[in-house]
């Protein structure tokens, strides 16, 4: 089994309903709203990490007891992850298309940002799995195109 902070940052989760988050720590990756938690976030969630390796997260338990604040003011929790010891090495090829159809899946959301051609184009061209992660963590959170 992989623990979170053996995976190689940044990665991208995908989750069961197609949505696509980028993650550039461990701290990103096991840092969720408690409404997140209880509405089971993390199961089921998938991971590629830069070195092209696929995960499954288990499951997830609270790394502490919570307060009132952060049940119910949004407040941010640490979770402590079970990732599935089963995944597979993906390929180049593999990863873009896997994500070209994850990117295809939320079109609209894409689109209405300007970018999903931008975001086309670097997936299909770029040569390795670090290298997309990276472009396009840093648009996801700081809007960087170029």
């Amino acid at each position: 089994m992989k623990n979170p902070e053996n995976l190689v940052f940044p990665l991208v989760m995908i989750s069961k309903n197609g949505v696509i988050e980028f993650c550039l720590s461990e701290k990103d990756l096991t840092t969720c709203t408690y409404k997140s938690f209880i509405q089971n976030y993390y199961q089921g969630l998938e991971l590629i990490d830069s070195d092209g390796n696929n995960f499954v997260i288990q499951e997830a338990s609270l790394t502490k007891p919570i307060g009132l604040m952060q049940k119910y003011f949004g407040k941010r929790i640490k979770v402590n992850l079970i990732i599935n010891a089963n995944f597979n090495k993906l390929t180049l090829p593999e990863f873009q298309i896997k994500m070209l159809n994850a990117f295809s899946d939320q079109q609209d959301f894409w689109e209405a940002g300007g970018n999903f051609k931008w975001i086309e184009k670097t997936i299909k061209t770029s040569s390795d799995i670090r290298s997309i992660l990276s472009v396009m963590a840093d648009y996801y959170f700081r809007g960087i195109t170029s």
